[in-house]
């Protein structure tokens, strides 16, 4: 993969593209235009990144990044006691995050071809560790332990990729019915699934835990994966 040439270029070029990306989404953004929008040549745009598409990896890695260190803030603020409360809690960061919140708004428009390329096992690991995590809290008393974890896992999936396609059957959601869905969701989920007995607070255990899987999360978004170079608009 190229190595950055000129320190904080990649920086630069990364907010150009979050900018280019968020006027005329990523099927509508060139190479040739990031370029002349950082004011740099095409070149040494590529000295950066191979590839739009190994852009954008980085770009939405670096969102992550960014939703993973609000999410440890508020956990070591002692501001997460359940399940719902971090779907709350990133619920607060995605919203502030203009490119994701534009993906979960209209991810056709905004990612466009990218969207489709997203086939890693990324995922799958991921899946894996939120396995851990519930199973743990099941053990611990704050989760209904008469739930098979792996279908939890699955369900809790299933609604976080819902949200990308629902604007296509729902029609335009807007920032605020973004909110409003992920907050019902997360009630929903500390409704149904915390036993009547749970902890008023979070467990050294679960912290611990918790504070595993965003790290493993944190260390994830280090390394977005390259691929091929698609073909790029001149």
């Amino acid at each position: 993969m190229p190595r950055p040439q000129i320190p904080h270029r990649r920086e630069r070029i990364l907010d150009a593209a979050q900018e280019l990306i968020l006027e005329r989404g990523f099927d509508g953004m060139s190479m040739s235009a990031l370029a002349e929008r950082c004011g740099i040549g095409k070149g040494a745009l590529y000295l950066e990144f191979a590839s739009k598409n190994e852009l954008v990896d980085h770009l939405i890695a670096r969102s992550m990044r960014r939703i993973t260190t609000a999410l440890s803030e508020r956990l070591a603020a002692g501001e997460m006691a359940s399940l719902g409360d971090l779907y709350r809690i990133a619920a607060d960061a995605l919203l502030g995050d203009d490119l994701l919140t534009a993906a979960y708004l209209d991810d056709e428009a905004v990612l466009g071809g990218y969207a489709a390329t997203r086939a890693d096992d990324r995922y799958r690991r991921r899946f894996d560790w939120m396995d851990g995590y519930l199973r743990l809290l099941q053990r611990d008393g704050s989760l209904d332990a008469g739930l098979d974890p792996d279908a939890l896992s699955l369900a809790l999936a299933a609604f976080t990729v819902g949200l990308l396609s629902l604007s296509k059957v729902a029609g335009p959601l807007g920032r605020d019915r973004l909110a409003a869905t992920i907050g019902a969701f997360a009630t929903i989920v500390d409704r149904a699934l915390t036993p009547a007995h749970a902890p008023a607070a979070m467990s050294p255990a679960a912290y611990a835990s918790m504070r595993d899987l965003l790290d493993r999360l944190a260390t994830d978004n280090e390394h977005p994966d390259t691929r091929d170079p698609a073909p790029e608009t001149p």
